[in-house]
């Protein structure tokens, strides 16, 4: 598609004094050029937007226009985090089909006040495969430790260059980067909200500033925040947590 097609330039002029644009203002804005376009087309434009750096989700139905004030878009930066490259082309190997997410907890380490010792990398996998690749990666000498119950978490000793291996919730917002797949920002946020005792270095004070220093630097999708929220049955109360312990205007 070309450029022409898109109307980058009349659409910015058009909604340049909008902070928010919604899904059937786009639309109404394609059609108001070519009257028989379709919505299967219009869709694509906005996908591909999206992919040029031109628009991002806010939440379901509404967009936001990049520009020099723009938030960042959510990235790992995996320099320094080799590890979660290394495990994730062994478990291709091994379990090519298998669902997988993989993450360490340095990554929000900058938004922190008191640095921890240690960081934890969190592998997450289908429950159907956990225990064959527990028992595999110890095999194989990995240093893994399975959290498949309350009690293994309240038991769990944490120690250099541990894996914690755990179940993958259904439904989690991960994209792939291609040398891994990793959560999303929105899936860190409640995870660490959630998971209390796992994360329990970063609870108190330092999640509130986690969440002030994320929330400030990255793009937010609200929806997809909420819905995981809700997946986890803690969306009200996070809700209450963000309005009660952080400066972040609370998007419904």
């Amino acid at each position: 598609m070309s450029n022409d097609i898109f109307r980058i330039s009349e659409m910015k002029d058009k909604f340049e004094k909008e902070d928010v644009v919604t899904y059937d203002k786009i639309v109404e804005f394609y059609k108001s050029y070519e009257k028989d376009v379709k919505i299967g087309t219009i869709k694509k434009r906005i996908y591909s937007l999206k992919k040029k750096n031109v628009i991002y989700d806010f939440k379901k139905g509404y967009y936001k226009f990049y520009n020099s004030k723009s938030k960042e878009k959510f990235n790992i930066n995996l320099t320094g985090i080799l590890l979660l490259v290394q495990i994730q082309k062994y478990l291709k190997k091994l379990y090519p089909y298998a669902k997988t997410s993989i993450w360490d907890t340095k990554i929000v380490h900058d938004f922190m006040v008191h640095q921890p010792f240690e960081s934890l990398c969190v592998l997450e996998i289908e429950k159907e495969i956990l225990n064959s690749v527990y028992h595999r990666m110890a095999y194989d000498g990995y240093n893994v430790y399975l959290c498949d119950n309350p009690k293994s978490i309240e038991n769990l000793i944490y120690k250099s260059d541990m894996i914690i291996l755990k179940r993958l919730t259904k439904d989690a917002p991960l994209i792939d980067i291609g040398v891994a797949v990793i959560p999303k920002v929105e899936k860190v946020l409640i995870d660490l909200f959630y998971e209390e005792r796992l994360y329990i270095t970063y609870q108190g004070k330092e999640l509130q500033n986690i969440f002030n220093g994320i929330m400030d630097k990255y793009i937010i999708n609200w929806t997809t925040l909420y819905r995981y929220a809700r997946n986890r049955r803690v969306k009200d109360r996070l809700i209450e947590f963000i309005n009660a312990k952080t400066h972040i205007k609370i998007e419904q």
